[in-house]
């Protein structure tokens, strides 16, 4: 799979863009990676929904539960892990 990456000219300072063959397996366990730091992310920055004392009503819990549930489900069964949609937060 051929994908533009930024390569730093160390002779020039400068940054330029290089259309490369990556190996397929080197770009699914690429995004494996992102996809498990990003759920993290999202479900630490989400942490304090779930704790009993906070202000929200209980169907905003739910709401939230539900998302967190999404979150950790992005890359389960038929997902397409170079295209993954991430749920939206409950607003």
């Amino acid at each position: 799979m051929k994908r533009v990456v930024a390569v730093h000219d160390i002779k020039t300072g400068q940054t330029v863009k290089q259309i490369v063959e990556v190996p397929d397996d080197e770009i699914v366990e690429a995004n494996l990676i992102f996809i498990k730091e990003e759920q993290r992310r999202l479900l630490s920055a989400s942490d304090w929904t779930q704790m009993p004392d906070t202000k929200l009503t209980p169907e905003q819990q739910t709401a939230w539960r539900e998302y967190r549930h999404a979150v950790r489900n992005v890359d389960k069964g038929d997902a397409d892990i170079l295209n993954i949609i991430w749920p939206n937060p409950p607003t």
